[in-house]
């Protein structure tokens, strides 16, 4: 069947180490639209964290963030897809992680609220690299946990930064035994992170809804990513397609493997298999 969706991640897979779209990801995903072919962006990051790199694609006409908690119709924005943590156990998990020495940014209604004390020392979290990157946009706040409790709802996704990797693992034990999954993300390189969803939020679970919604069969889906969060993605279709700066347990899950993101990885793919072209 011809491919007529493809999912790609973002960050290791459509931008490149810079955190820029290439000229050539560009006039390739272009071509993909003019092929009458959805793109879907798939991404970790809360729709906050995405929107100004949304921007320069106007074809992208749908995202799943989040990890797949929500699903977005860009042409609004409105969520088509919405499947955050219980208020009550988001209760217990924040409660649980805010006794550690951590960030934790807390994704409510596809903003990020993070306590703005803790993102002024980056380096103590180990994430000073994204000082310029992630971190601008933030909703710093006194006390994220008050915005969560006058919120009263669902959260989207935690993702908590330690200073310390003992409590780290000592806050993963506790958290162990809550209704979520939790996970870490390639995306913080050797500092690894905790991230928190719902149990049946997962990109993988997101697409798969996405597709049904627009009548598309799994052999009509194309997915490309560089993560461990990407794999469910790559289990919903029918082509998959892992970054060639993907770890070896992602490419392994994945039917084909790309070049890396510093070398058009994501627009090769899309040239080869999608409007077939050649890498």
């Amino acid at each position: 069947m011809a491919v007529k969706l493809i999912a790609m991640d973002m960050d290791g897979t459509l931008v490149d180490e810079t955190f820029r779209y290439t000229p050539r990801t560009l006039r390739t995903l272009q071509k993909a639209a003019q092929a009458g072919i959805t793109l879907v962006v798939c991404t970790g990051r809360a729709y906050g964290e995405t929107r100004d790199d949304l921007a320069p694609l106007p074809a992208m006409r749908y995202a799943i963030c989040s990890n797949g908690a929500c699903v977005l119709d860009l042409n609004g924005p409105r969520y088509i897809v919405d499947n955050g943590i219980p208020f009550d156990t988001a209760k217990k998990l924040l409660e649980t992680l805010f006794s550690y020495d951590c960030l934790a940014e807390v994704c409510i209604g596809g903003s990020v609220y993070a306590e703005a004390k803790r993102c002024a020392d980056l380096e103590h979290y180990h994430v000073a690299q994204f000082r310029d990157v992630l971190f601008p946009r933030y909703c710093r706040v006194d006390d994220p946990m008050k915005i969560f409790l006058e919120h009263g709802g669902p959260v989207e996704k935690v993702n908590v930064l330690f200073a310390d990797m003992d409590d780290r693992a000592r806050a993963a034990a506790q958290c162990a035994g809550l209704e979520v999954a939790m996970s870490t993300s390639v995306f913080w390189d050797t500092y690894k992170n905790l991230e928190f969803n719902h149990p049946s939020a997962d990109k993988g679970t997101a697409l798969t809804a996405l597709a049904n919604l627009l009548g598309y069969h799994k052999d009509e889906l194309m997915a490309i990513g560089d993560g461990g969060n990407d794999v469910p993605m790559f289990e919903a279709a029918g082509i998959s397609v892992a970054m060639g700066n993907a770890p070896a347990f992602v490419k392994a899950q994945a039917a084909y493997t790309t070049l890396p993101n510093t070398q058009d990885g994501c627009a090769a793919a899309i040239e080869t298999l999608a409007l077939g072209g050649r890498i």
